[in-house]
């Protein structure tokens, strides 16, 4: 057995949570196994998620951002607007469904989010016409809001065809809900 620093409480929430999204599961013997698959939901869990999903991504508080227009054309727009949000500490706050849904089901995503924060404020502020910026800088930056954009239009685009948000956040209808049928 490994030693750790997570209380065996911690653990099992955790491992319960992984369960809870098909990731893992407690075999006979006690031991588990993780699941590097497709999520499987009850028809009535599918519902719960797709509505909470699209909530998110089309909601009322994010409908300035995305819209109903074409997938490509809200990420590229949006892209910018949302790191930006995020290096004023405003995403967080403005939006705590989609960064729960970033940080926890998104990592590459939101890894770019922190790559951007990192960036020179020269550089993000040229983006859209400013101050006269290095050909790196500018580069990085159109580099990074290109990958956020592209990876949006997927999200969007797959919340739209039904799939829904991978992670969760502290909206989620599994934490707040118990079903029984």
């Amino acid at each position: 057995m490994v030693e750790t620093k997570i209380s065996e409480k911690t653990l099992w929430r955790i491992l319960k949570e992984l369960e809870f999204y098909g990731l893992a599961v407690k075999k006979a013997d006690g031991a588990w196994g993780w699941y590097l698959c497709k999520r499987t939901f009850s028809p009535r869990d599918y519902e719960l998620m797709i509505k909470h999903s699209r909530h998110v991504i089309f909601g009322a508080r994010t409908r300035a951002r995305f819209g109903e227009r074409d997938a490509q054309d809200i990420a590229h727009t949006s892209a910018y607007a949302l790191l930006r949000s995020y290096d004023k500490g405003a995403l967080e706050s403005d939006f705590p469904e989609f960064v729960g849904h970033l940080k926890t089901g998104y990592q590459d995503l939101f890894t770019l989010f922190e790559e951007w924060q990192k960036m020179p404020e020269a550089g993000k502020v040229t983006h859209v016409g400013g101050l006269e910026p290095n050909e790196v800088e500018q580069e990085a930056v159109e580099n990074i809001v290109r990958q956020v954009g592209g990876e949006l239009a997927v999200i969007i685009t797959r919340v739209r065809n039904g799939i829904p948000l991978e992670g969760y956040c502290d909206f989620c209808p599994h934490k707040h809900l118990t079903i029984e049928e």
